[in-house]
C-alpha cells in the first residue's frame, strides 16, 4: 500500500479543508473538544506553526496567526526545533497582544 497521495487527492483534500473553515467562520463559535484529561477545552482545528508557518515571512505569518485565533483556534503546534524557536517567538509575539482567557 502506498503512502503517497496524488494531485488529485491533495486538492480534493484542500477544498474540503477550506469549505470546513469558510463553513465555521460563520459559525457563532469554533467546536472544541476536551484535551485529554487536563480539562482544558481546546479547538477541533489546530494552527500549525511549523514550516508552512515559518515559510512565510515575519508579518504574514503574525497576521495569519491572529486570524486563526480570532476565529477561535486556540490549539498551535509548535516546538523548539520549528525555525530554532523562531516559531515560538512569533507566537509569544502574537500571544503578548492579546488578552488571556483562563
Amino acid at each position: 500500500m502506498s503512502s503517497e497521495v496524488s494531485r488529485r487527492q491533495f486538492l480534493e483534500a484542500a477544498a474540503l479543508g477550506g469549505a470546513v473553515v469558510r463553513s465555521l467562520a460563520g459559525a457563532a463559535a469554533m467546536p472544541a473538544r476536551t484535551l485529554g484529561r487536563t480539562g482544558a477545552s481546546v479547538s477541533i482545528l489546530t494552527f500549525g506553526a511549523g514550516s508552512r508557518f515559518l515559510g512565510l515571512k515575519r508579518e504574514p505569518s503574525i497576521q495569519m496567526l491572529h486570524r486563526a485565533l480570532d476565529l477561535g483556534i486556540n490549539f498551535v503546534d509548535t516546538g523548539a526545533n520549528y525555525g530554532d524557536g523562531e516559531s515560538e517567538r512569533r507566537i509569544g509575539e502574537v500571544l503578548s497582544t492579546r488578552r488571556r482567557e483562563v
